[in-house]
């Protein structure tokens, strides 16, 4: 089983050296996997990355700062060994992969129609999994209401404060079909490159998951929910060091580019 990890940091060398070691272990493991990761690096200050990793390929790549998606697609649709890899993940570094994440992969017999797989990220600090991010799509309008409250702090506060503290998450961890995973951690099947060769999305940051989930129902493919792969997560670490002012403006256009394109 090949496995291409492509993770993207952001001026966060100390959760990325975490996650590298615990893909390592993971790794060392599982006897049917090679598991190769590229550090797409976006950060401002880059740094060595010295970390001991013997079940892993590790290349670092300094990129300046494409952006989470910008940074993926630069990787990935210059990656000669993409069609050959049994899994493809694109992810955050602000994770810490289970021991047993590559021996589970490892047995899974997925239906050919799934395209993307998301595993359980247990958000640490909330004790939730931050899987699936939505069981249906949105409606036009509920994306009209997000871009509004980005664009005016206070309606964001009042979301933030109000419904959001009473938004019921998924308790019952059976694996099924979902609209749409969370960002932090996409793995996508071979099946899903037979699809789509290239990453094209043109927004620097949010909306990810919009534009794959778009992707996967055009072609035909689901979105599978399997928490039995679990990787814990620490939320958010790389765009916690954005300002508010910034991650509301580039939301709003993240919203802007999915109500254009796909409705």
């Amino acid at each position: 089983m090949k496995v291409l990890i492509v993770c993207v940091n952001y001026n966060s060398y100390t959760e990325l050296e975490a996650y590298l070691k615990s893909i390592d272990r993971a790794a060392g493991l599982c006897e049917q996997v090679s598991v190769r990761v590229v550090v797409a690096d976006n950060s401002t200050k880059p740094q060595p990355v010295e970390v001991t990793l013997p079940h892993v390929r590790l290349e670092v790549r300094p990129l300046g700062n494409l952006g989470y998606f910008g940074a993926a697609a630069a990787v990935l649709n210059e990656d000669a060994t993409v069609p050959a890899c049994d899994y493809v993940a694109i992810s955050n570094v602000d994770l810490v992969m289970q021991d047993d994440f590559f021996q589970k992969l490892a047995v899974c017999k997925f239906t050919e129609n799934v395209g993307w797989v998301a595993p359980c990220l247990y958000l640490t600090a909330s004790g939730r999994d931050r899987n699936p991010l939505r069981m249906h799509r949105p409606s036009k309008r509920r994306l009209q209401w997000l871009c509004l409250m980005f664009r005016f702090p206070i309606l964001q506060w009042l979301y933030l404060n109000t419904i959001f503290k009473r938004k019921k998450y998924l308790h019952d961890w059976t694996p099924r079909n979902v609209w749409e995973g969370n960002g932090g951690f996409i793995l996508l099947t071979r099946r899903y490159f037979e699809h789509y060769p290239r990453l094209d999305y043109p927004v620097f940051l949010y909306g990810e998951e919009l534009y794959m989930a778009e992707r996967m129902e055009r072609a035909g493919l689901t979105v599978y929910y399997y928490p039995e792969l679990r990787l814990n997560d620490a939320g958010s670490v790389s765009t916690s060091k954005l300002v508010p002012k910034t991650k509301s403006l580039l939301s709003v256009k993240a919203l802007q580019y999915a109500i254009n394109k796909n409705y």
